[in-house]
């Protein structure tokens, strides 16, 4: 991963981060009867592996600075089941699960460790597809129940409660900024 090795240049560069944020992912959709395993594999390898590497190497900074606060981002899908992404959604999933578990044993160094999990964010491939694809753009609207896809300053404001000193006793947390599409519509 050579994201991961620029990761550690700025780690060592800025030796006093109190706040991280853990946003590597790659999602490829695959009907699960045909999935890959090297598809499969790349998806833990980033969005786990990658994630929780850089993780521990923020963590061993942040113990000698009294503490911090890391968010990864997780998504919708890790709590609400989605067809042709089950190794995008497997790993979301334990993200949530494995930030929970840093977060308990962190919490003594007072390291708070939450995820942000978004739902259909405008921006990027979701809007593109949602401009060029009306059955996408219906699709969306009949499964967020607010009707509408996330802002990114939408889900930029829920990170930045997250590190903030206003959710200083909030840690092992998932925030959903999803719309509601995690609820299911019936």
């Amino acid at each position: 991963m050579t994201d991961a090795s620029a990761s550690v240049k700025a780690i060592t560069k800025h030796p006093d981060l109190g706040a991280y944020i853990g946003n590597a992912g790659i999602v490829v959709p695959e009907a699960a009867m045909s999935f890959e395993d090297e598809t499969f594999h790349s998806h833990i390898n980033v969005n786990l592996v990658g994630n929780f590497r850089l993780a521990r190497l923020i963590a061993n900074n942040m113990l000698s600075h009294g503490g911090g606060s890391m968010l990864f981002t997780g998504s919708w899908v890790g709590d609400r089941p989605w067809p042709e992404l089950l190794s995008y959604s497997s790993t979301k999933a334990a993200i949530a699960m494995g930030a929970k578990t840093l977060a308990l044993e962190w919490a003594r160094y007072d390291i708070r460790v939450n995820v942000i999990a978004p739902g259909i964010v405008n921006a990027g491939l979701a809007k593109a597809e949602a401009e060029r694809n009306p059955e996408y753009a219906e699709r969306i609207t009949r499964t967020v129940p607010l009707g509408r896809l996330q802002t990114p300053e939408d889900v930029a404001h829920g990170a930045a409660f997250l590190l903030s000193d206003q959710a200083r006793n909030v840690t092992g947390t998932t925030l959903l900024i999803d719309g509601g599409a995690s609820l299911g519509m019936p």
